[in-house]
């Protein structure tokens, strides 16, 4: 994930802490508050609806110092006792209530009340066990253990000289063993009521990291804890407890059972005189990563940390800004004298006939983030790659899942590594900002339609250093500013070295052998995704209208009728329509680009995703019940699916695992509106498996674009003019044409719709020549697979069939496995793609370089 946009010359300020400290509970032994009420106002105070128990017995304790004999307080505060459950407290005021008032019916009837509660005294062998489960829970931790264990004896006979009691609110109050009646509490306080009163950091994405200082009592934790879940893509906002006291600790340890929360790896502990100090060097350790964020302390610490906390987390903070200059400084001073004769020849002496030198190998940078699986892999798969060429490549990523990088890792990686070039996936310079130089090479893999991609100013700001690989999708060319040089239509791609089709050990085999294997994260019902998306709409930081949910509403109906017949026309294009529809009777007008795509590649692609694929999966639920054939989904989140848990068989890493579970399995399910182009498909035939999906019109497909190519250059071959205007071109006439043709046919898609009728097929020029990037022929699935028809089904008993011919027909299976494999090993690995992305930009700097060196003679 790239960066914040940070300038070098505008440092953040540090956000202050969130909400006031609790003010503390009035001293029962002061006569400030007597002088301030009469005996009036605390009868008033008292009485039903005059104020919580939490705000009346403070209060009337103080008047009672004043007044001891004053019965109708003292009953008073016997009746807000029993309100909290304070059984022990109620008991002994009532005690002290004078003869002749404890013969009163009312004072009767909260004695028989108060005789019936249970016991609200928590005993100190109850805290002591609750405290030493916990000191053992972290002292165990697998990493980040906290030894408490010395200040354990201390503390104990400390605790022991105290009575502990728990309110009906579950506060704990407390005060000295065997005080009298009317003595002072060590702790009365509403501190559950204060934590939820508290406002707690929220954000639009994810979560920036949580200090907080004490933990007695433990309540504020548990809350930050619980209302700060791991979030869908793994990331869990870290969280840092500083104590300077460890038996303030222990206190808080001994409220509650924390176990469970304690074993969570993103909670982290500074306890001790020198906390503060140990923080200080763990966030400057972490300056590579985010650290700023919000704090609490607690109002109920005795012993604060030294420094303050404040103190040291805005050190950090301006410590990371200044690190954070001196790179980007050094940075400058690297690239800036670097112009592209510098560059013509940095390439040409690290590159012989296209292959690096060994010993000047080219330096590679690929920035990846872990909260993507795809991303994760693809990054990791491509740097595998670059290396197998012989380059020096570095892949830049998180830590850990509670992390999320800062400017200062990618200047450090760009110092100490000094890249020749950088492959960020979905970012382009534009979009990561000013901590990416100018002048290196760079180049946007998109593999994903994502909003921020489809704006004009990013088109706009690409240079003749800046390269686009992957999906070319026709708006960021057609509708928005980007240069159609320095591309490489290259979408799709697998890593070879790690899938390829060795046999997988028995055992291996036994444990995912099954008749159908589906492979995905996308576990999230169509319904809850919906429901997602439209709270995510609401939050204005997305870059969605306000009155997105409005929209998303209206197109669901059109979405579902989409998904749940993908053969009816061009799915893309129907998307788009109904898209384009909604948008302007929402808004009256023509959508900007902008938002046209965020809500298509945001909502209608990804709802009519999930809606068709987890239709189909219930079709292979019921065939496989009928048939009883094993059926078994991968991936995160199946087991809470409400009817397709039972399937649900784990998630796989990515690696020898996911390669035996595409060998093992008769067919591989792979279901998407976009076709059977997916890293997927190509891992699975690499693999020894067969992937087999589930029909949809295409839109143009490449088979069908590169056949128009062939047939409009044969024309042009041919022709002593240039050829411009549309022409018909007789089917017959051309191979390529034919093959298709017939390709469509044999999916069932209307012929006529999309080559004409009569045999004919309508050329267009400007059209084809308009998307030459999107005309190869390893970028069709036919071209991969083979025949389409035959590894494809459009219904239940299409499914059905296609998974017995497998089953029955291992020669069949291993035939189109292994001629998709060979072709997919040619053209369409990860090693391919970095040759052609060193061709690419090497050839591009050369060329750049002549042109200038010829406008400069």
């Amino acid at each position: 994930m790239p960066p914040d946009r940070v300038s070098p010359a505008n440092p953040r300020a540090r956000p202050a802490p969130i909400g006031p400290p609790a003010p503390a509970a009035p001293d029962p032994g002061s006569r400030t508050v007597a002088r301030q009420f009469s005996r009036a106002d605390v009868i008033r105070l008292g009485q039903a609806g005059g104020g919580t128990p939490w705000q009346f017995i403070p209060v009337a304790a103080q008047a009672l110092r004043i007044a001891p004999d004053d019965a109708g307080i003292r009953f008073l505060i016997a009746s807000h006792y029993a309100r909290l459950l304070l059984v022990t407290a109620a008991r002994e005021q009532l005690a002290l209530l004078p003869e002749h008032a404890r013969q009163d019916a009312s004072v009767r009837t909260l004695d028989s009340l108060v005789r019936q509660l249970p016991d609200d005294r928590i005993p100190p062998a109850e805290r002591l066990a609750t405290c030493r489960a916990n000191v053992e829970a972290l002292a165990s931790r697998p990493t980040g253990a906290v030894d408490l264990r010395p200040a354990f004896d201390s503390w104990a006979q400390r605790t022991a000289r105290t009575d502990w009691f728990r309110t009906r609110d579950g506060n704990i109050v407390t005060r000295p063993a065997g005080a009298p009646a009317d003595g002072q509490w060590l702790r009365f306080r509403d501190d559950q009521a204060e934590v939820a009163a508290m406002m707690l950091p929220v954000a639009p994405g994810p979560l920036p990291p949580i200090a907080l200082e004490g933990v007695d009592p433990p309540w504020m934790l548990m809350r930050i804890l619980s209302q700060t879940p791991r979030a869908a893509d793994g990331y869990w906002a870290r969280v840092t407890v500083v104590q300077a006291d460890a038996e303030e600790l222990l206190d808080g340890l001994a409220a509650a059972d924390l176990r469970e929360q304690l074993a969570q790896d993103r909670l982290h502990f500074f306890v001790g005189a020198d906390a503060a100090v140990r923080l200080a060097h763990d966030l400057k350790a972490r300056w590579d990563t985010q650290i700023d964020g919000p704090f609490i302390r607690l109002a109920t610490v005795r012993q604060c940390v030294q420094p303050d906390l404040r103190t040291v987390l805005q050190a950090a903070t301006l410590g990371q800004q200044a690190e954070q200059n001196r790179l980007y400084t050094a940075a400058r001073a690297t690239y800036a004298p670097r112009d592209s004769k510098w560059w013509s020849g940095r390439f040409e002496a690290a590159l012989v006939e296209g292959k690096p030198r060994a010993a000047e190998p080219l330096r590679v940078l690929i920035p990846a983030c872990r909260y993507s699986t795809f991303v994760k892999h693809s990054a990791s798969d491509l740097a595998a790659a670059f290396e197998r060429l012989g380059c020096n490549a570095r892949l830049l990523m998180e830590p850990d899942n509670q992390s999320h990088l800062s400017s200062v890792a990618y200047l450090r990686a760009l110092n100490d590594h000094r890249p020749d070039l950088i492959v960020l996936i979905n970012y382009t310079r534009h979009n990561v900002g000013p901590v990416i130089p100018p002048e290196i090479p760079f180049v946007c893999w998109i593999q994903d339609a994502m909003p921020h991609l489809f704006d004009d100013n990013v088109g706009r700001a690409q240079t003749s250093v800046d390269f686009l690989v992957g999906h070319m999708y026709g708006d960021l060319f057609n509708r928005l500013s980007f240069p159609r040089q320095r591309t490489l239509a290259m979408p799709v791609v697998a890593d070879a070295a790690k899938f390829h089709n060795r046999p997988v050990a028995a055992e291996t085999r036994r444990r995912f052998e099954c008749e159908v294997a589906y492979v995905s994260h996308h576990s999230e019902t169509p319904d809850a995704m919906h429901a997602r998306l439209m709270r995510e709409a609401k939050v204005p930081a997305c870059g969605v209208d306000s009155r997105a949910p409005a929209l998303f509403e209206s197109l669901l109906p059109a979405v579902r009728r989409i998904a749940d017949d993908p053969m009816a026309g061009p799915i893309l294009q129907r998307l788009r329509l109904a898209a384009l529809a909604a948008l302007r009777d929402l808004f009256g007008a023509e959508p900007d680009p902008r938002s046209f795509n965020i809500i298509l590649n945001q909502y209608c692609l990804p709802l009519a995703d999930r809606i068709l694929r987890h239709r189909t999966l219930a079709w292979a639920a019921q065939i496989a019940g009928r048939r009883g054939w094993r059926l078994r989904i991968h991936g995160r989140g199946w087991e809470r699916h409400p009817t397709l848990a039972p399937f649900a068989a784990g998630e796989l890493p990515h690696g020898d695992d996911l390669r035996a579970c595409y060998q093992s399995a008769a067919v591989n399910l792979h279901l998407s509106v976009s076709g059977p182009m997916h890293q997927r498909v190509l891992e699975c035939v690499l693999s020894g498996g067969l992937p087999v999906f589930r029909r949809s019109h295409p839109d143009p497909a490449p088979m069908y674009l590169w056949a128009k190519k062939c047939a409009l250059e044969r024309v042009r071959a041919k022709s002593k003019h240039p050829i411009s205007d549309d022409f018909d071109a007789a089917i017959a006439d051309h191979p390529e044409l034919m093959l298709a043709a017939a390709q469509f046919q044999r999916l069932g898609l209307p012929l006529e719709a999309a080559f004409g009728p009569d045999g004919l097929c309508r050329i267009h020029p400007a059209v084809i020549d308009q998307h030459a990037g999107a005309t190869e022929p390893e970028l069709s699935a036919s071209w991969v697979l083979g025949d389409l028809a035959d590894a494809s089904f459009a219904d239940v008993a299409g499914l059905e069939a296609l998974v017995a011919r497998a089953i029955e027909s291992s020669a069949w299976r291993s035939a189109v496995s292994t001629g998709a494999a060979g072709r997919v090993r040619q053209r369409l690995t990860t090693d391919v793609m970095a040759r052609r992305i060193l061709d690419l930009v090497g050839g591009s700097l050369r060329a750049d370089a002549a042109s200038r060196h010829h406008d400069a003679a």
